[in-house]
C-alpha cells in the first residue's frame, strides 16, 4: 500500500481557477491527482456554470487510429496518397462550437497518461497546434486533460500508478494543476442537497461515517487492490443505499443487508466495508438541529417534509433536541426565524411531546427572564390603545406558541391557558 501524498490545491481552489482559466483557449490545463477525487466532476461543474458543454474521452481506451484514421486514396491521375479521417466526435464538437460561438466547448481527455505513445502523439497535435490534420479547433473550443500522478510529478516521486510518462514536448505545453483531496470539501459537497434528484449528493449515512473520525478513510491509495476507498467510491456506496431506499439499517431484510454488504466490499474493499457496516448498525438518520437552524427557506421546507415522514420516536427525539437548542441562549429565544422553525417542528410532534416540551419552555423562560417585566401597547375592542405590563417570560411564551397554527391548535386542545400562563407557572 502506497502512502497518500496530499499535495496541491483544494477542489474549491481548482474550481475558482478554472472558472477564469477556461475563458481563454491559450492554455491546456492538466488536472493531476489520485483516482476518484473529483477531477472529472470539477470539469463538468465549471463548464456547466459557464453555460458550455463538455465531451469526455477516456484516453486509456483509445487505440492508434481512433483519433485520426489513415485511409489510402488515389488522385485523379492515379497517384496514391494517404488521407487522414479525423474522429467524428472531434469534428462534431468543432461543428457545434462554430454554430454556437457564444459558449465554450470542452474536450476533456481523462486518464491522459494511460494512453499509449501513438495516441499521445495525436493528442499532442491538439494541445500544441489546436489542430488535428484538417480539423482546426474553433476559438471557443478548449482542451482539458486529467491524469493520475507519476514519478515525474513533483511531490509524487514515490507514486506507483501504472501509467505512461508523458513525453517532454507535451508535458511542457500543458499546465499541471496538482489537486489534493479534502475531506472537508467532500463532506460539504456530500451534504449539499441536489434539487433535481431530490436528495443529498451523498447519502447521509456515508457522510456521517466519514465525519465521525474516519476522514483518513476517505482516500486510501493501494495500486495493488482493485477496490479501495476514494471520494468517488464512497459516493457510489451512497448511491447503493439510495437505490435500495435505505435511510438506515433498521428493519432491512437480512438477505438485502448481506447483498449491500457484499456490494460495499466490492466498492471500497473488505476492511473498510466491515468498518462502515459496523457504523451503520448504530446509525439513525436523524435530522440534525444545526441543519434545521441554518438551512435556507427552501431547504427547511424539505427538512420539514422529511420530518413529517418520520415515525413517532424519531419525531420526539428531533423535536426535543430542537427545543433544547433554542433554549440554550436568550438570543436564540428572541430570534423570530428560529422561534418559528422550532414551533413548526414541535407542532408536528406527537401530542404528548407537545405537552411535555411546552412545560419545558415555560420553566426555562421563567428561569431565563426571572422577574423581568416589559410594557406593551394593546388595542381594545373599542379601538382604544392601552399600555399593559407583562412578565417578559410570559410575552416570549405567547410569541412562541403563536408562531405556528398547528402548535397553537394542539396547545389549545391540551391546556387551559390560564393554568399555563398565570397560575404560578410563569
Amino acid at each position: 500500500m502506497g502512502s497518500v501524498k496530499n499535495v496541491g490545491i483544494s477542489y474549491k481552489t481548482v474550481l475558482e481557477g478554472l472558472r477564469v482559466g477556461l475563458q481563454s483557449p491559450r492554455l491546456v490545463y492538466n488536472l493531476v491527482g489520485y483516482s476518484g477525487i473529483g477531477k472529472t466532476a470539477i470539469v463538468r461543474q465549471v463548464v456547466s456554470e459557464l453555460g458550455g458543454k463538455v465531451f469526455e474521452v477516456n484516453a486509456s481506451l483509445l487505440q492508434a487510429g481512433d483519433l485520426a484514421m489513415p485511409v489510402k486514396h488515389e488522385l485523379e491521375d492515379g497517384t496514391p496518397v494517404v488521407k487522414y479521417i479525423v474522429n467524428e466526435m472531434i469534428r462534431g464538437v468543432n461543428r457545434q462550437a462554430k454554430e454556437d460561438p457564444e459558449h465554450i466547448y470542452v474536450i476533456f481527455f481523462d486518464e491522459f497518461n494511460r494512453a499509449d505513445a501513438e495516441v499521445q502523439s495525436d493528442l499532442m497535435n491538439l494541445i500544441l497546434q489546436r489542430q488535428l490534420f484538417d480539423v482546426v479547433l474553433e476559438p471557443n473550443v478548449r482542451v482539458v486533460t486529467a491524469q493520475n500522478p507519476d514519478r515525474t510529478t513533483e511531490g509524487f516521486e514515490d507514486t506507483n500508478y501504472d501509467v505512461h510518462e508523458v513525453d517532454e514536448a507535451t508535458a511542457s505545453r500543458v499546465v499541471d494543476i496538482r489537486m489534493r483531496y479534502s475531506s472537508e470539501d467532500w463532506l460539504e459537497f456530500g451534504k449539499t442537497y441536489d434539487t433535481d434528484k431530490d436528495r443529498y449528493n451523498v447519502h447521509p449515512m456515508v457522510t456521517a461515517y466519514i465525519a465521525n473520525g474516519n476522514e483518513d478513510m476517505l482516500l486510501v491509495f493501494n495500486e495493488d487492490k482493485r477496490n479501495t476507498p476514494s471520494p468517488r467510491n464512497w459516493t457510489r456506496v451512497g448511491d447503493l443505499l439510495y437505490d435500495f431506499g435505505v435511510e438506515d439499517f433498521t428493519g432491512v431484510d437480512d438477505s438485502i443487508l448481506n447483498f449491500i454488504r457484499e456490494s460495499i466490499i466490492g466498492t471500497v474493499g473488505g476492511d473498510y466495508a466491515v468498518s462502515f457496516m459496523s457504523f451503520g448498525e448504530t446509525f439513525t438518520d436523524y435530522i440534525k438541529v444545526s441543519d434545521l437552524a441554518n438551512a435556507d427557506e427552501e431547504e427547511f421546507d424539505r427538512l420539514v417534509e422529511r420530518y413529517d415522514g418520520y415515525e413517532s420516536t424519531k419525531k420526539v427525539s428531533v423535536a426535543e433536541d430542537f427545543v433544547a437548542y433554542m433554549l440554550e441562549d436568550r438570543s436564540r429565544v428572541e430570534d423570530e426565524v428560529l422561534n418559528h422553525r422550532v414551533a413548526h417542528i414541535l407542532g408536528k410532534a406527537p401530542m404528548d411531546t407537545v405537552r411535555n416540551q411546552v412545560r419545558v419552555v415555560v420553566e426555562s423562560l421563567s428561569k431565563m427572564y426571572g422577574s423581568e417585566v416589559c410594557t406593551i401597547t394593546v388595542t381594545t375592542d373599542e379601538g382604544i390603545e392601552v399600555e399593559q405590563t407583562l412578565q417578559s417570560s410570559q410575552l416570549q411564551y405567547l410569541a412562541f406558541i403563536q408562531e405556528d397554527d398547528e402548535l397553537h391548535e394542539k396547545i389549545t386542545q391540551t391546556f387551559n391557558n390560564d393554568k399555563v400562563l398565570g397560575k404560578g407557572e410563569l
